[in-house]
């Protein structure tokens, strides 16, 4: 790198934009493994079989990222401004992923078809990555420290998501706002490596920096307005009004009414309907209530959360205790 890049000494630019390139590796790793889980556990949530789904998931990923890594090598010239790219691609594609997911599954049939190039699109960009970075850092570090570094801070990154994904990202903001902030967060690469290499770059890292812009504010937007499109898209899903909707840390709950019929729904599948609940709830506590040797004073239920079988079970006078156990709490009881 020239000295004219900025004022500062050209040790202290090396050290500025080695540094950039290892921030890039650690949100390059975090955003990477976040958009997997989030397709993943989107295309789950609507279709079922999530065995099924993330399996499929992790493969087109992976098959992705090799052809991205693959096609690096073709990519010889101008390699910082094509990166760049890459990542405002990434940051905007893995942004609306899920809103595109939501809006292709209410209202079209594309819905497969949209899962299937979204995976692809963005493990294609991710392979991307690192044989970038790790050509870029040639300039700054020998050949083994340039590799372990950008791999160490890469798995970091990803170790970071997989556990804030199931215990804060999903619970406290959701599938669909959790993409929308990770595209920015994404975005936040491309935009640190433009002003670290600003003065290289030109009129070129100019037009770069407002393309960033354009496209952060478009997923600022959405992320503002995320509550409203989420209603709307949720209640497209249903047939009643959705009265209360919550994600937990286990699933997202969801109940709706129309007219007396009261629904509950965990990750969009129906668990009961108010109308013909009874029948299951019945028969579920009259045959070893009925067949049982001798009067049953203590009942342990598995299970129970919805409550309905518990209520079976208060119609039986001699039942003196009902034991039952819920997550994170070993036993509750109704005496």
């Amino acid at each position: 790198m020239s000295n004219d890049q900025t004022d500062l000494p050209e040790n202290q630019l090396q050290q500025k934009q080695s540094a950039t390139l290892i921030y890039a590796a650690f949100i390059a790793g975090l955003c990477s493994i976040i958009y997997e889980l989030l397709i993943a556990t989107t295309v789950s949530y609507f279709m079922g079989d999530s065995v099924k789904f993330f399996s499929l998931t992790i493969g087109l990923y992976m098959a992705a990222m090799g052809l991205g890594s693959y096609t690096s090598k073709f990519i010889t010239d101008k390699l910082l401004q094509r990166f760049v790219i890459a990542e405002i691609l990434l940051g905007l594609i893995g942004g609306i992923s899920i809103p595109l997911l939501y809006f292709t599954y209410t209202t079209t049939s594309l819905f497969y078809p949209t899962y299937v190039l979204l995976t692809l699109c963005i493990g294609f960009l991710i392979g991307l990555e690192i044989p970038f970075l790790t050509r870029l850092m040639e300039n700054y570090q020998v050949l083994k420290s340039n590799i372990a570094n950008i791999l160490s801070f890469d798995y970091l990154g990803a170790l970071i998501a997989t556990i804030a994904f199931p215990f804060f990202l999903l619970p406290v903001l959701g599938i669909y706002q959790s993409s929308l902030l990770f595209g920015l967060i994404n975005m936040s690469i491309a935009a640190v490596v433009l002003y670290s290499y600003r003065k290289s770059l030109g009129k070129t890292g100019k037009r770069l920096q407002l393309l960033t812009a354009a496209m952060s504010l478009v997923i600022l937007v959405m992320l503002v307005f995320s509550s409203q499109a989420l209603k709307h898209w949720d209640q497209m899903l249903y047939n009643g009004r959705i009265v209360h909707s919550e994600q937990t840390s286990y699933q997202k709950i969801t109940l709706t009414k129309s007219k007396d019929d009261l629904r509950l729904y965990l990750n969009g599948v129906l668990q009961f309907s108010s109308v013909d609940e009874y029948r299951y709830h019945e028969s579920l506590v009259i045959v070893p209530m009925t067949f049982a040797d001798k009067p049953i004073k203590r009942v342990l239920v598995l299970g129970a959360g919805d409550g309905l079988a518990v209520r079976e079970l208060l119609k039986y006078p001699e039942i003196e205790q009902i034991v039952f156990s819920r997550p994170r709490r070993c036993n509750d009881t109704i005496s």
